[in-house]
């Protein structure tokens, strides 16, 4: 047998092959010695294999590591370079967190708050000011309740409401509750709310993409708590998971900082690419060479758009207007953040690798200067969220101890497993099982509701189109315990 380098590959001698050959050569230079492995010279045999097999492993090892299919780790970052792609490193989870304090205080950048549950510690990007020119949340009180008008800012439209006679800070409250809700101009973006014990609260209808409003109160009114929001990073790097409200606990206090709380769930962060999947990066990557087919547009998103956490591209060919896609165009539906310049990056992507005469489409547009100064509008999409309701509902397996948090362990599992569908993947009730059982001890009996509205009801899977994605959100998951 021949070992070692040839026309078919690598074939590397193993710990046998090299006892064998080491019997065979003893007992030709001295004769029909014993070699047993029990016997002295057996055991010289079995000394000089060991380090030799190792050797042999390890030229085997550079050999495998010239191949995208058998290198790993660093030698598969330097093969993959070779078609002009890199291992995507890991990043942080970043968070935006509203901070309670006093009107005017410098909240500076690196202050520290945590997840009071695992300890994950967020720093605070850059210096913030709590102000009332930037909120995202102020709780308001009346403090004089004589005749006369008490007026309120908000986003420079006064509202006004005049004291006739005797009334109670509560009734007051409530009457500018009801002028700011009935402005159209105003109730669009935010939210008055009457705590019925002398003042009220506003809050942004936004909390989720934290839009602020400004407010300016008269000498009759004062603030009692004043919220701004801040950006936080994750110290440390990988899937670190920031759920509304448990980022809640200031780890640096800083003066006239209060409290922290997080309105809506962080941006994951992501662990440093795995072996496997740059393999199958590196794949689909081998396109980037080309150009004008669905592949090559897809596989140079895929390599433009680090942030980008799918993409898909679709393409009519035919004669007529297919899924509202006009005749001879093509759709990339590209899963990205509501940033303008990194929607004009995914368009000047497509423009460089569009086939000439073939329209764009999709509900995104963006203007490209071609090299000779014409104006060319690329259109593209960003996959519609869709909305999902579940409802859990399990029984207790007496036999077996349901954990304390086993309600909100449920809720987690339905949460991590339903974000990562992808576009267009329908939404499969019964696939939540496996994670639920697997983490979750103590349940007998399992049923998962799933719907677009609350409460759901199907049992069954929920269509999504294929430029949707389903979006759970932990708000819309309910847990209930119906053990009898």
């Amino acid at each position: 047998m021949s070992f070692g380098l040839s026309e078919l590959g690598f074939l590397p001698k193993r710990l046998l092959d090299i006892q064998a050959e080491l019997e065979l050569d003893f007992k030709t230079r001295f004769g029909n010695i014993d070699v047993d492995a029990a016997s002295v010279t057996g055991q010289i045999i079995g000394v000089l294999s060991k380090p030799l097999a190792d050797i042999w492993e390890q030229l085997e090892s550079v050999y495998l590591s010239e191949y995208r299919a058998s290198a790993e780790g660093f030698s598969l970052d330097n093969v993959v370079q070779y078609i002009g792609i890199t291992r995507l490193p890991s990043t942080r989870t970043t968070v935006q967190v509203g901070l309670k304090g006093i009107e005017g205080s410098i909240i500076p950048a690196g202050t520290q708050v945590n997840v009071e549950d695992t300890g994950e510690i967020f720093e605070q990007d850059s210096d913030i000011t709590i102000t009332e020119d930037a909120l995202l949340k102020c709780e308001i009180s009346v403090d004089d309740v004589t005749a006369g008008a008490k007026v309120i800012t908000i986003n420079y439209i006064a509202k006004s409401y005049t004291v006739v006679g005797t009334m109670t800070a509560a009734q007051i409250a409530y009457q500018l509750v009801e002028l700011i809700n009935a402005d159209s101009s105003l109730n669009v973006n935010v939210l008055a709310v009457d705590d019925e014990d002398g003042t009220f609260t506003i809050i942004t209808k936004f909390l989720d993409s934290f839009l602020s409003f400004s407010s300016l109160l008269d000498s009759n009114l004062s603030y009692s708590e004043l919220w701004t929001m801040a950006d936080y990073i994750a110290v440390n790097y990988g899937s670190v998971l920031a759920l509304t409200g448990n980022v809640n606990t200031i780890v640096t206090p800083k003066a006239g900082l209060d409290e922290v709380y997080n309105f809506s769930d962080g941006v994951v962060g992501r662990d440093s690419e795995s072996d496997s999947a740059l393999r199958i990066r590196a794949a689909q990557s081998t396109q980037l060479l080309g150009a004008a087919t669905v592949e090559a547009i897809r596989a140079r998103l895929q390599q433009g758009i680090e942030e980008a956490l799918q993409i898909l591209v679709f393409e009519n060919t035919s004669d007529i207007v297919v899924s509202s896609r006009p005749p001879h165009s093509f759709e990339a539906v590209v899963d990205i953040d509501d940033d303008e310049d990194l929607k004009q990056e995914v368009a000047e992507i497509i423009w460089d690798v569009k086939p000439a005469g073939i329209a764009t489409y999709g509900t995104i547009n963006k203007t490209i200067v071609d090299s000779q100064g014409y104006n060319h509008i690329i259109y593209f999409s960003r996959p519609t969220r869709k909305p999902i309701f579940v409802i859990v509902n399990y029984t207790k397996y007496d036999e077996e101890i349901f954990p304390s948090d086993g309600d909100e362990t449920i809720a987690n599992q339905i949460l991590s497993q339903g974000n990562l569908l992808g576009i267009g993947v329908d939404v499969i009730p019964q696939r939540f099982f496996g994670g639920i059982f697997t983490n979750v001890p103590g349940i007998e009996i399992l049923e998962v509701l799933v719907g677009f509205t609350n409460p759901p009801t199907l049992a069954n899977p929920l269509s999504i189109g294929e430029t949707e994605i389903a979006q759970f959100l932990i708000a819309n998951i309910t847990v209930n315990d119906v053990t009898f």
